[in-house]
């Protein structure tokens, strides 16, 4: 669980919310296809057959923490890239170079003009924080925009991007929408997902969630919610 603490009051994450949501059978399935994977790959490989499964057992773990890696280093690269510094290449894991590469793909294709990177926010009112990824300008526009290493799109994303757009526009940050700029560490593409649209569904969901967070998740963060109760007015 990751906690801002600001002015002496700890604020739960914009993931530690999300990180609710039950993934189920859609991450039993993937850790299972990791499982299957290693077997695979290392069935002839001489391994006795019971280090074997224990590899495979907890190979899902590894695969998990690599991808956590990338993405970090993926991160880092592109900030230290709108800050102006210079970012050797050369020795870059092959998954890291085809993600900022498409990064350097987007920002050319959009020509849009940097604001802030790596800002954190966080909203008195709902009672959480987090850190978005940059604020760009593009024809006239504002938008927050949070970069992406995963496999996929997926549904947590737009919430998390509008609970960044909420607390931004709480602080005095002007915005106009939300994007999530995917980055495919196997083919080198962008993929891009704009929220500008939908961002009230999008919050009413984070802020169910956060409700829920209150209520049942955290009894022991020193922030006033946790004493007053559940201040949130959820649209029905």
């Amino acid at each position: 669980m990751r906690i801002y603490t600001i002015d002496g009051i700890e604020y739960p994450s914009v993931t530690t919310i999300l990180s609710t949501l039950d993934k189920g059978e859609h991450l039993m399935t993937w850790c299972a296809e990791m499982a299957c994977k290693y077997v695979g790959e290392n069935l002839n490989s001489g391994m006795d057959l019971e280090t074997l499964f224990d590899n495979a057992r907890n190979n899902y773990k590894l695969v998990r923490d690599q991808a956590g890696d990338i993405g970090s280093c993926v991160h880092s690269l592109i900030e230290k890239n709108i800050k102006g510094e210079w970012v050797d290449c050369k020795n870059l894991l092959p998954e890291v170079k085809k993600c900022f590469f498409s990064f350097l793909a987007w920002k050319k294709k959009y020509n849009v003009k940097f604001l802030l990177t790596e800002k954190t926010v966080h909203s008195k009112i709902h009672g959480f924080a987090g850190t978005f990824d940059a604020l760009i300008e593009r024809e006239g526009k504002r938008y927050i925009v949070d970069w992406k290493t995963s496999g996929a799109i997926h549904d947590t994303f737009g919430p998390q991007v509008s609970a960044y757009i909420c607390a931004a526009r709480e602080l005095g940050i002007e915005v106009h929408g939300g994007l999530v700029v995917r980055f495919c560490k196997l083919t080198g593409k962008f993929e891009i997902k704009d929220y500008s649209q939908n961002q009230e569904r999008h919050m009413n969901s984070f802020l169910h969630l956060l409700s829920f967070f209150y209520s049942f998740k955290s009894r022991r963060i020193n922030n006033p919610r946790t004493v007053e109760g559940s201040r949130i007015a959820v649209a029905a």
